[in-house]
């Protein structure tokens, strides 16, 4: 599905995060050879996890200047549809 994603004129733009339980190098590295903006490895403590998650958030809503695009991803558009997730295995 990211491979579809990202080689998609409407939607490759779109930042795509990778939140995974997965350590493995293997799995790492077929992430970012498929285009993803950043790997996250989930914590396992629900508060640590939490945390992870609001700062995502912050990064992505608050921090980062992404370009102009007609269909840009809002915050109320995120509260909206929640998370996408996607198995790149």
């Amino acid at each position: 599905m990211l491979g579809e994603i990202k080689a998609d004129e409407g939607l490759k733009q779109i930042p795509v995060i990778v939140l995974t339980t997965s350590e493995a190098e293997e799995d790492i590295l077929r992430a970012y050879n498929l285009a993803v903006n950043c790997y996250i490895t989930k914590p396992v403590d629900l508060d640590q996890f939490i945390k992870v998650v609001k700062a995502i958030e912050d990064f992505w809503f608050t921090v980062v200047k992404l370009p102009p695009h007609r269909h840009s991803i809002t915050r109320s558009a995120h509260q909206r549809t929640g998370l996408l997730e996607v198995n790149i295995g």
